[in-house]
């Protein structure tokens, strides 16, 4: 009896003390970065950073614009290319500066993963009914907390919450379209507070299991850039994409 009390005891111990079931989980993952402010705020905002691209072996600079619900643009200059790829709704484009085409399948799901990574209190507030509780488990020698958010039949994240800081230190995503399926993941680091918003400065990403490339935030602006850098169909001289 003495023996099956004192391993009970140390199984309790070692399980986080996460208490409050799962909706008091999502509201303290929010209150991890800042609140309900933090998570308007994320509404709309502009970062740039350096990258490094490991399977090109080149560093960038890259501009991150994301608009709720559904508007990112990914900008990155390498010494001699410039990357585009913009989601605007459904719809997706993919190419250099003037030369947008449009993408449908993993490219188009690889860009609707990176708009859902990217603002975690946002979407933990905007899309919470959708989130459900993917129970524990062990990594590093923590105990974390996942979040799936089941977005499509072809789209499935998971968020990977840190039981002290309750912030969220991986987002997984499982991408299914018809010819394939790709594992991407998205690793955090560096955060830091800006406007009362925390945001995590260090990124290390991988696809299919290799590592891709690593994303190092310089800035970041909050605040309404208008529907211009979301609309391909026109550039500034009112020339269609493709």
């Amino acid at each position: 009896m003495m023996r099956a009390t004192v391993l009970a005891l140390a199984l309790a111990l070692a399980v986080p003390a996460w208490g409050g079931g799962f909706s008091a989980l999502l509201d303290s993952v929010v209150e991890a970065y800042g609140g309900p402010r933090a998570a308007a705020r994320l509404e709309s905002f502009r970062a740039e950073a350096e990258i490094t691209a490991r399977m090109r072996g080149m560093r960038g600079r890259m501009v991150r614009e994301f608009l709720a619900p559904d508007r990112l643009r990914v900008e990155i200059t390498y010494p001699r290319s410039t990357e585009v790829r913009v989601l605007n709704g459904d719809r997706g484009w993919r190419g250099d500066a003037g030369r947008l085409q449009r993408v449908e399948g993993l490219p188009l799901l690889a860009m609707r993963y990176q708009l859902l990574r990217s603002a975690v209190p946002w979407v933990f507030t905007a899309h919470r009914r959708l989130l459900e509780d993917r129970g524990t488990r062990r990594r590093n020698g923590v105990d974390y907390r996942l979040v799936g958010l089941p977005w499509s039949m072809g789209l499935d994240l998971v968020y990977w919450i840190d039981p002290v800081t309750r912030r969220v230190d991986l987002v997984e995503g499982t991408l299914r379209a018809r010819g394939g399926a790709a594992p991407f993941a998205t690793e955090y680091s560096d955060f830091r507070r800006v406007d009362g918003v925390l945001v995590p400065f260090h990124e290390e990403n991988y696809a299919s299991g290799r590592h891709t490339g690593t994303t190092r935030l310089v800035s970041v602006r909050f605040g309404t850039q208008g529907l211009g850098p979301f609309d391909p169909t026109r550039d500034a001289g009112g020339h269609r994409y493709y």
